[in-house]
Order: structure tokens, then sequence, then C-alpha cells
């Protein structure tokens, strides 16, 4: 029996650096269920650690502004959008692999992170800093209060 893990959820398609649609993220919009982010599968295309969300969009905000923000997922991207800031990318959660830096250095600009004010960001925010520095990038740090998240704030 086949069930759609994405039922309830308000999908966003993610796309590789070229633009192409790799995979898909879901965020509950009702309280139903706990988890509320949940993501295509692993497959030989999408993989969560090589995948930053808004990658392909980002570019050529990133090289006029010269500094990219890096947020927890695309509720946070969409919500900067909104409010003019379009030099934005997220991790989907606060799992932060060396691909990401890497994927990050390949930017050529300064890096400011921007992860939730719970538990779960503050490590996420470290790991962050732990696997950047290791690359030789220096990020600034914006922390949010307890329990807020960037696309709250």
């Amino acid at each position: 029996m086949y069930t759609d893990i994405f039922k309830n959820r308000i999908m966003f398609p993610l796309y590789d650096p070229n633009g192409r649609c790799i995979g898909y993220n879901g965020r509950i919009y009702n309280n139903e269920d706990t988890n509320r982010y949940v993501n295509t599968k692993e497959t030989e295309i999408f993989h969560k650690r090589d995948f930053l969300y808004n990658y392909n969009n980002v570019l050529e905000e990133v090289r006029r502004k010269k500094y990219v923000i890096i947020m927890e997922g695309p509720m946070d991207v969409i919500n900067a959008y909104q409010n003019g800031i379009k030099n934005v990318i997220a991790t989907m959660g606060t799992a932060f692999s060396p691909e990401h830096a890497l994927l990050i250095r390949r930017l050529k600009c300064d890096v400011v992170l921007c992860f939730d004010g719970d538990d779960a960001g503050h490590k996420g925010t470290k790991l962050a800093i732990d696997e950047l520095t290791k690359i030789g990038i220096i990020p600034k740090v914006v922390m949010l209060n307890d329990g807020m998240d960037p696309d709250s704030a």
C-alpha cells in the first residue's frame, strides 16, 4: 500500500544549481503531524547534504551585495524575499555539511548565519561555524531571541 508522505503539506520544489528540479520539501500547514518538514527521500540526484534551497536563484544578488544569508528552510527564504532580501539560501533544517560549506565557498562572498533561536538553531549555527571555518570562511551570526525564527522575526 502506498501513502503520500506529503499529505496536508505546502510543497516546495527543490532545484539543483543548474535549475533542474531534483526533489520536494513539504511543510505541514495544520498541526496534525509532529514532523514540520518532510523532504524527498535521498536519491541518486537528491542528497540533502549537497543541497541548499534557493542556491540556483541567488547568484546575481550575492554578486551585487557581496554576502549571503544562510537560514534553515524554504519558509525563511520566502519570507525574506517578501521583505526585499534576496541574497538568502537555506539548509534543509539545521544539518550543515562539509558539502554545504564548499557550495558556499563557490559564491566567493561574506557569510551571515541566521538560524532559528531554539536549541536546534543554536546547535546548527555552531555546526555551520565549525564547517565554514575549516575552509577559511569566518561567518557573521545573527542571533534571534529564544523561540524566534527568521520567518516570524
